[in-house]
């Protein structure tokens, strides 16, 4: 079991602009110059006018409308998370055969031994690199030596 679970865990584009779409009414803000002639039409109007009635009741709160639609969102990725999950353990479990270690249950304690060797081949690399650069410095010092001291004579 664990087949293909790539389906639906990509982030691609536009995903973004969904959940912007259904976070808008939540996050609307006024900016200062809207606020601005807000507060001198509200005060033109107190003069005016009487004090307006209570707003009519809201049929549904915003809230309510933006977590419904926040919950079923976050309930199709959590399915798609569980069946991406099922398909890394199935290939952790495939790879831990493959090397002969069925005993290990974490990722960490089967790619230690990977990694410290790798830190290693790198440190050894380094060295063999900065060794090979001394010795083509130690050879072109003595070219220029010799080539200081002229052709050696009969």
């Amino acid at each position: 079991g664990g087949g293909g679970g790539g389906g639906g865990g990509g982030g691609g584009g536009g995903e973004g602009d969904e959940d912007d779409e259904l976070l808008a009414p939540a996050m609307r803000t006024m900016s200062d110059s809207d606020a601005d002639e807000e507060e001198e039409g509200a005060a033109a109007a107190a003069a005016s006018e009487p004090p307006p009635a209570a707003p009519p009741p809201v049929d549904e709160d915003v809230f309510v409308t933006v977590l419904g639609e926040f919950y079923n969102w976050a309930a199709e990725r959590k399915e798609s998370f569980e069946s991406d999950l099922g398909a890394a353990e199935a290939a952790f479990s495939a790879l831990r055969l493959f090397l002969g270690e069925e005993a290990l249950t974490e990722p960490e304690q089967l790619f230690e031994p990977l990694h410290k060797f790798l830190v290693r081949f790198d440190a050894v690399a380094k060295e063999v690199e900065d060794a090979a650069r001394e010795s083509a410095r130690q050879e072109a010092r003595q070219a220029r030596r010799q080539a200081k001291q002229g052709p050696k004579g009969p």
